[in-house]
């Protein structure tokens, strides 16, 4: 018979097979022969068949070369399925008389793209009740390495021979070194992969179990680099025929995690998943997966080598939903370790807000103490990339030598101090950039040197850094100190301006202080500057002489009047000097001194040197003087300080001198003398003043600049 005509309908669609057969049959009548060729949508697909009337199928052959699944896909209205076959050679052949085999090769997977399968066959014995399945395949894609896999299905039918009762399948990949697969820019390398299925099939109920493990995995991209060591998955399968419903409950372990960028390390000793995995397998078309699992990751690291950061003993455990993203996690830190010292150590909760973003908080301790507690917050992902971003704010808390001492930089000299401070900060990673910012307020503060005699007491301010690395604080800042106390020198209200810059260096924009009554002030400058010293003009105005004398110089004096003027001050190796310091009366504006101890001035002076009397005449003049006009200049020689008063008016007081003209000079008499009543004099003096205590702190800068 040659061009007759096979007529299909499905889905209001008709398709025409043509095909030419020739049956033959033998002289006992008993075997009958078929050869016949079928063009189904114009593609030949032959068959060789021997039928017996008793023993029925003796010999089958069906087969085709590269015939083209496309369109029989389309007539069956499969085209939207997930698997779609395209190109291949196939057969379907009976062995033995319960034996039959069906092969395919070189098929060319329309859906998944670019999948193909070199060969696959199957051996099914059929028997009464028992159908049994022997099966092994190949698959090849661009993006993978060769696999390979055999399985079994045992397929228990019911006494009429069509209905099923039981199935029980397994099936395994052969064993493999190696697994590659790649994605974009993305290679994964699976050493040592095996995967294992088993399912069995009581009536509509779906019981099983999948296994995956290898022994290392890798993953490279051109920006960082991950590493594990055995990784394992296995699930329990539950699903139902009748509802459509597939579910997973899985546990998995990977170990020994590492990922390096050039400049982040993250190690994970473990990470442990368990959940669930559900599908609805009679959705139409085919719904996403509902995923529910959580996630563990154990004793955890992460280092920025450069920035000689780390963080030591993360362990996390947080929720994988998906499509819904829910659930809160918790996580604990051990150590936040800077310069190999550790600052924080703490707890806190994990909330997932994207498929690869999370959001969290947390309470900080230092690990010495519980006294500081640390709010944190922050966001994470790897959407593109690797992100963080970190706030956190503390309570108040003190500082001294006996609390947090190890965190403060060992002093070369004896100091006492009590801090009252709060601190928030920011640290962000992004772009492959860490960027870090931070407050320190200090709401009250005292400093001291007790051999010194040194005290610095209500310090107040707020210093705000922009980087934490290489410090640097925004321009502006300000400090301000209530008192300051070196044995007989006192300042107070003192107001500092500066900015913190990289280097380090210390750029003090404007210094104000009230001393000896009146105010002083300094011009910018910069420390260090590039020969290691610091030069400060002093700006003195309406400094009240009487509280100049009795601070610097430790005079008993009184009075009224006002200088105004400049001190330059040089701190070089430690040693602080003043380089022609000077200091005037305003004109027209004289003033009144009283010096109680004028004999301070005497003091180390021979009686018989030729310049005593006028000395002592200076001295007891200085005991009530008024004066018209003032002027005090200071320079340092070696840790001493050299003073010169001029003084231009008239004592207060007869003086117990009388002019002797033999000797060109005033002589001291004594109370049986009227002495003299000076109308005018001018009285210039120079003055050592012990100024040690300022000289011996001076050393102890030189210890600390060392």
């Amino acid at each position: 018979m040659t061009n007759a005509r096979l007529i299909l309908t499905m889905n209001q669609g008709i398709t025409v097979i043509p095909f030419n057969i020739s049956l033959a049959v033998n002289k006992s009548g008993r075997q009958v022969v078929c050869d016949a060729v079928f063009y189904p949508f114009g593609q030949p697909v032959t068959l060789k068949t021997r039928l017996h009337p008793v023993a029925g199928i003796e010999t089958f052959l069906l087969k085709a070369l590269s015939f083209d699944f496309h369109p029989l896909t389309d007539f069956l209205s499969m085209k939207k399925g997930p698997v779609l076959p395209g190109t291949t050679d196939w057969s379907v052949e009976k062995q033995t008389h319960n034996i039959w085999q069906v092969s395919v090769s070189d098929m060319i997977m329309n859906r998944p793209a670019g999948l193909m399968i070199p060969s696959a066959e199957a051996r099914i014995l059929k028997e009464r009740r028992q159908v049994t399945v022997l099966a092994k395949a190949g698959v090849s894609h661009p993006f993978f390495s060769d696999l390979a896999a055999s399985g079994r299905a045992l397929v228990m039918l019911d006494s009429s021979g069509f209905g099923v009762q039981h199935v029980d399948l397994t099936c395994e990949t052969r064993p493999m070194e190696k697994l590659t697969l790649r994605h974009k820019n993305i290679t994964t390398l699976l050493e040592q992969p095996l995967a294992a299925l088993s399912l069995q099939m009581n009536g509509n109920d779906i019981h099983g179990n999948l296994m995956v493990s290898f022994s290392q995995s890798r993953i490279q991209d051109p920006a960082r680099e991950i590493f594990s060591e055995r990784g394992s998955v296995q699930s329990d399968i539950h699903g139902n025929r009748d509802t459509g419903t597939l579910t997973f409950d899985l546990t998995s372990q990977l170990s020994r995690i590492q990922m390096d960028t050039p400049d982040l390390g993250i190690r994970v000793n473990r990470m442990d998943t368990a959940g669930r995995v559900s599908m609805d397998m009679a959705d139409k078309p085919l719904s996403a997966p509902r995923v529910d699992l959580s996630t563990e990751l154990v004793s955890g690291s992460i280092t920025l080598p450069d920035k000689n950061m780390a963080v030591q003993g993360i362990w996390a455990q947080m929720p994988v939903t998906y499509p819904h993203v829910r659930g809160t996690g918790r996580f604990s830190v051990e150590k936040l370790m800077i310069d190999n010292r550790a600052v924080l150590t703490g707890t806190g909760g994990i909330q997932r807000t994207g498929k690869q973003d999370i959001r969290f908080d947390g309470t900080f301790q230092v690990p010495e103490s519980d006294a500081v507690t640390i709010a944190l917050k922050g966001t994470a992902g790897l959407d593109p990339d690797a992100y963080l971003h970190v706030t956190a704010q503390t309570n108040r808390f003190r500082v001294s030598p006996y609390r947090f001492g190890n965190l403060v930089p060992r002093l070369p000299f004896q100091a006492e101090y009590d801090f009252d401070i709060q601190v928030s900060g920011s640290a962000g990673w992004q772009d492959h950039r860490l960027t870090t910012a931070a407050d320190l307020v200090v709401h009250e503060g005292s400093a001291s040197m007790p051999d010194q005699k040194l005290s610095i007491s209500g310090i107040q301010g707020r210093v705000s850094f922009n980087d934490l690395l290489a410090p640097a604080s925004v321009p502006g800042q300000t400090v301000t100190i209530d008192r300051i106390q070196a044995g007989d020198f006192m300042a107070t209200d003192a107001a500092v301006r500066f900015t913190l810059e990289p280097g380090p260096s210390l750029v003090i924009e404007n210094m104000q202080l009230n001393w000896a009554g009146g105010q002083v002030s300094t011009e910018s400058v910069r420390i260090p500057s590039p020969d290691r010293s610091v030069t400060l003009i002093l700006y003195c105005d309406r400094i009240q002489l009487n509280r100049l004398l009795a601070q610097v110089g430790g005079f008993d004096a009184q009075g009224e009047g006002s200088l105004n003027g400049r001190i330059p001050v040089v701190i070089k190796n430690g040693e602080i000097s003043f380089d022609n310091a000077f200091l005037f009366s305003t004109p027209g504006q004289g003033g009144r001194v009283v010096i109680r101890n004028p004999e301070k001035l005497k003091a180390g002076i021979p009686m018989d040197s030729s310049g005593f009397s006028q000395l002592d005449l200076a001295a007891e003049a200085l005991k009530d003087f008024e004066y018209v006009w003032a002027k005090l200049t200071f320079d340092t020689q070696g840790e001493t300080l050299i003073a010169n008063m001029e003084l231009d008016g008239k004592p207060g007081r007869v003086l117990p001198f009388v002019y002797k003209k033999d000797i060109n000079s005033f002589v001291r008499v004594d109370a049986r003398s009227p002495g003299s009543r000076f109308q005018g004099i001018k009285l210039d003096v120079n003055l050592t003043l012990p100024f040690n205590q300022v000289m011996t702190f001076g050393n102890k800068i030189r210890k600390l600049l060392k």
